[in-house]
């Protein structure tokens, strides 16, 4: 066993490019010199770092395949053939700025991909196109959903039929398999075709 104390390196290179050494508090591996730090793995072998007894694993890289990070021995992150995994959740702390997708890529939700959120260049998007239906809901108590646009509002059904439209500050439409039926106006609404009324029909007179 070679024993060298404190601050005193073992240096590597004709320039002493690399150095090791133990300078009281710290180990350090030090790359001064020209080229890369390089730790190299053959034969399609793993490169692993963990703690003294590799009893717990902290880093994995392995050969043609995945690298891993952990966290408590547990598995966190993994790259694959198409990207990358996350065992758990992905926290964005305040001030770190959100995610950032460039236009027409795809935030993909399902195991199917069944839900898509996206930017076109032109256009956003909530793609809903799989099993069972699209929900919209609230959960709480007393809360209210609301749909703000700084122009026109429409409701579209069977792949682009208009069923609803509320023009900004103008009237409100409620069509009939693509025909406007009825629309509010300055001073209440207007009918187009017949009114059917099952009940009574209420009015106050009319000067």
């Amino acid at each position: 066993r070679l024993k060298f104390t404190d601050n005193t390196a073992i240096a590597l290179g004709s320039g002493t490019d690399l150095l090791m050494y133990h300078d009281g508090s710290n180990s350090v591996i030090r790359s001064g010199g020209t080229g890369q730090l390089q730790i190299e793995s053959s034969n399609n072998t793993s490169i692993v770092m963990g703690n003294a007894a590799l009893s717990e694993t902290i880093f994995k890289g392995t050969v043609n395949g995945a690298v891993e990070l952990y966290f408590d021995n547990s598995k966190k992150v993994e790259t694959y053939n198409a990207g990358l995994k996350l065992a758990q959740n992905l926290w964005l702390p305040t001030g770190s700025g959100g995610a950032f997708f460039d236009d027409s890529i795809e935030a993909k939700f399902g195991i199917d991909q069944d839900l898509k959120i996206y930017h076109n260049g032109s256009h956003s998007f909530l793609d809903h196109n799989g099993a069972g239906n699209l929900y919209i809901r609230t959960l709480g108590t007393d809360e209210d959903i609301t749909v703000q646009a700084t122009r026109d509002l429409y409701l579209k059904v069977a792949s682009g039929e208009t069923a609803i439209r509320a023009n900004a500050n103008a009237a409100v439409e409620l069509y009939y398999d693509n025909v406007k039926r009825i629309e509010t106006t300055s001073t209440g609404a207007s009918i187009t075709g017949n009114l059917a009324v099952s009940g009574v029909l209420t009015y106050d007179d009319v000067t």
